[in-house]
């Protein structure tokens, strides 16, 4: 049987029509408490932010990325503001999430490109992941992780 496909350009455009949603007004509000959180155990050392974060309800991962990232996007791209730069951290994890929410789909429903295309287009405009795809928390990274996680187990048990 021969197995339908979507043309690459269209799930190409609504990626990038994703990425360009997830990236417009990164600073145009103020950090909030929860985000102001996110960035404290983010710019404190490794160490002592394992320590601190031991305390906490969330594992340290996205600290950790987000203090490396901050520290990378401050000497790439000194005018761009706290706000901003930590919030774009979180817009590239939503914009990664779309293409393997995608290839989730599709592997899964190998037979109906049409759905997985729906799924994208979901993602990609769903006003929820979009909220969360710009906010300094660790939303994005998980639901990435989540998918690439479910994606290694879909293909492994195939």
């Amino acid at each position: 049987m021969k197995r339908r496909t979507v043309p690459l350009w269209l799930v190409v455009t609504i990626c990038a029509a994703g990425a360009v949603l997830r990236g417009l007004r990164l600073d145009w509000q103020p950090l909030w408490w929860d985000e102001g959180y996110s960035l404290y155990f983010a710019t404190e050392p490794l160490g002592r932010m394992l320590t601190l974060t031991a305390n906490d309800i969330h594992p340290p991962l996205h600290y950790a990325l987000l203090g490396g990232w901050l520290e990378l996007t401050a000497r790439l791209l000194p005018g761009l503001s706290m706000p901003a730069a930590a919030r774009l951290l979180s817009a590239i994890f939503g914009v990664l999430a779309l293409p393997l929410c995608y290839a989730l789909a599709r592997a899964m429903f190998p037979n109906r490109p049409r759905l997985a295309l729906i799924a994208l287009l979901l993602l990609a405009f769903s006003p929820i992941h979009l909220y969360y795809s710009q906010e300094v928390r660790m939303y994005g990274l998980a639901l990435l992780l989540l998918l690439a996680a479910s994606l290694a187990l879909w293909r492994s048990v195939q």
